[in-house]
């Protein structure tokens, strides 16, 4: 096609769409798909005037009429050729047929959108691709490449994932991936919204936006010392992440899925705590689930290797068959470097095949000794970590149910850590206040002695009131006293039973024993 029916093409498209729109829109819309030519955007404003002027009631010749007009004699108004014939149907009824029937080129039964028309009119939306503008590629894989899109119905930015150069297994393959998205509804699993063929008649879907980093990155930080991740991401952070993760997994499990390529660059950490598992571009439906797609042959030939080795199972580097407990070692060998900050196998691909397949991991305590690991959570990670996978945890679920367990233990603990804390410290303060009351006690023993001394055994007991205040004082301060020690005793035994190891709860045994101590004799001092 030569240059100037490449450009009346451009208007003739640029023209269709515009005139779908009501009049108060086309101007936006002509300013964003002309921005960067203004000739060009006086040119389809133009042919828009004399669409609207022509007295005919055909929109067809309206429209060439007018193309005719600006663009020159190669768009005839009188007898469209038939690439442009073609151009105005794929307009019109791209955003309304299956896209299934245009790879296939068959119906399926059911009720189209077309079939719904004469219920009443709908609103004037975008077709298809066209509803879309491209702000930014965002990455490129080797299914396709996804861009920031902004998309003009509902006025909100999504991302939209593109087919690439695909042969024809290729594009089956995309259009399982956005058919087990789209039936896949989990909190952690970004949800498919659209999925269409471009103007070109190029496979998209459209997803939201996950804003934030990868669970990879996050990870790289944590290695480097990064002392602001360190402080956002505790080991106990971390857990909740790999719990959020598994029983996104489990989900899908449950739905007939695997995902068969986890790992921490596929797993997106949210600006506002949220935690998605991204890339289902390898998943594999297995046989007996709900999840239903058009692709009738196995998606992966046998012996074929197909995701990432350093958190490959054994039996997916051998190309043998692959089942849940696949992605069950997976999240092992997240959940390994999670703990330790190192990946389970490292070198060249070779070297990390070799040794998932013949070497036994490390126990990430031994490998990470620093990091003061909890048993309970090696446990856990050694299990998923089997060569054999009927040694496994039998489910994503059950992986994540088990560090669930400690975190509600490690919450427990916390709990415990902060009561004993707590109670130390009001018992280091109540043994302070025991400390100045006892000084007080002397002090007024002493005074009520020297005040006896003023007085004679025979004075009358209306003469010795000054003896009698001071008696009482001192009598009042002793069983005070006698109370506070106790207390003091009370508190600090009720901080070393909340948690015997607590730091601060040890520093206090002293004090307690002294306040023991001191308790007994006060409590025979006060019956003296």
């Amino acid at each position: 096609m030569d240059e100037g029916t490449e450009y009346d093409r451009k208007l003739l498209s640029l023209l269709g769409r515009a005139c779908e729109l009501p009049e108060p829109e086309r101007r936006l819309f002509l300013e964003r798909s002309c921005r960067d030519d203004a000739g060009f955007q006086a040119r389809v404003a133009e042919l828009l005037e004399n669409v609207n002027s022509s007295p005919s009631a055909n929109w067809d010749e309206n429209l060439l009429a007018a193309a005719s007009l600006v663009a020159g004699s190669s768009l005839r108004p009188t007898s469209p050729s038939q690439d442009e014939e073609d151009e105005i149907h794929r307009l019109r009824e791209v955003g309304g047929r299956s896209i299934v029937m245009s790879l296939d080129g068959e119906a399926r039964a059911g009720v189209k959108l077309d079939d719904l028309e004469e219920e009443g009119p709908l609103p004037e939306l975008k077709q298809g691709s066209s509803r879309y503008e491209v702000l930014e590629k965002l990455g490129e894989g080797g299914m396709g490449i996804v861009y920031l899109v902004y998309d003009q119905d509902l006025k909100r930015r999504v991302a939209l994932k593109m087919i690439g150069k695909l042969s024809a297994d290729g594009t089956r393959r995309f259009l399982e991936e956005a058919q087990v998205l789209g039936q896949l509804q989990h909190p952690s699993i970004v949800p498919l919204l659209d999925v269409g063929l471009t103007e070109a008649g190029k496979l998209y879907y459209t997803m939201p936006v996950v804003r934030g980093r990868t669970l990879g990155a996050i990870l790289k930080g944590l290695r480097e010392g990064d002392a602001k991740l360190a402080s956002a991401y505790s080991m106990a952070r971390l857990m909740q992440v790999f719990v959020q993760t598994a029983q996104a997994v489990g989900y899908a499990h449950a739905k007939g899925v695997i995902h068969r390529d986890l790992k921490p660059d596929n797993v997106m950490l949210g600006e506002h705590g949220e935690v998605q598992v991204l890339d289902w571009g390898l998943s594999k439906v297995l046989k007996g689930g709900s999840v239903q797609t058009d692709l009738e042959q196995p998606q992966t030939a046998e012996g074929r290797l197909v995701g990432t080795p350093a958190y490959m199972a054994p039996e997916q580097a051998l190309g043998a068959e692959l089942d849940e407990r696949t992605d069950v070692y997976a999240l092992g060998a997240m959940l390994y470097e999670m703990l330790t900050l190192e990946r389970l196998y490292t070198g060249s691909t070779p070297r990390v095949l070799a040794a998932l397949i013949a070497q036994e991991p490390k126990p990430p305590r031994q490998r990470a000794p620093e990091r003061d690991i909890p048993l309970a959570l090696e446990a856990v990670c050694l299990a998923a970590l089997q060569k054999d996978r009927s040694k496994r945890p039998g489910s994503a679920d059950a992986l994540a149910a088990r560090v669930q367990e400690w975190l509600e233990a490690e919450a427990d603990k916390a709990r415990r850590r902060e009561l004993a804390g707590a109670r130390a410290e009001e018992g280091r303060q109540k043994f302070a206040e025991y400390r100045r009351l006892k000084e007080e006690v002397s002090r007024l023993e002493v005074a009520a002695e020297e005040t006896r001394k003023r007085f004679e055994p025979w004075q009358p007991i209306g003469e010795k009131r000054e003896l009698v205040e001071a008696e009482d004082a001192f009598s009042a301060a002793k069983k005070k006293l006698v109370a506070l020690s106790s207390e003091v005793v009370a508190t600090l035994t009720a901080a070393l039973e909340q948690e015997p190891e607590h730091a601060g709860a040890r520093e206090a045994l002293p004090l307690k024993a002294a306040a023991e101590h001191a308790a007994e004799i006060e409590a025979v001092y006060a019956g003296a």
